[in-house]
């Protein structure tokens, strides 16, 4: 109740639609929440992604500012392609509609 929990978005190079959800979610297509972005490096840490840099992109001025903090991670893929590979709200849905159209 007095916690303060957040999903964080992740930009994999894949196409976005407006509006689309690209929340990290778990193995069974449900929202990850962290609790600080600490805790989300460390996920994304223990799934093979290392730091890069970090920038904050703010929008607005004064009291209407809004600041957006963006973290750069890479990721070595072998020759296999991606082993443990994560997944957005939005990609979810998007196989979901495909299986349901074949």
């Amino acid at each position: 109740m007095f916690t303060k929990k957040f999903n964080i978005s992740v930009d994999f190079g894949q196409e976005s639609k407006l509006f689309s959800n690209e929340a990290l979610v778990d193995e069974k297509g449900k929202a990850i929440s962290f609790n600080t972005m600490v805790d989300a490096m460390n996920y994304m840490s223990k799934h093979g992604w290392e730091f890069e840099q970090a920038y904050i992109v703010t929008i607005g001025t004064d009291s209407t500012a809004s600041h957006y903090y963006h973290w750069v991670l890479s990721k070595v893929i072998g020759e296999n392609g991606d082993t443990d590979p994560m997944k957005t709200v939005q990609m979810v849905k998007d196989s979901a509609k495909a299986e349901s159209t074949e």
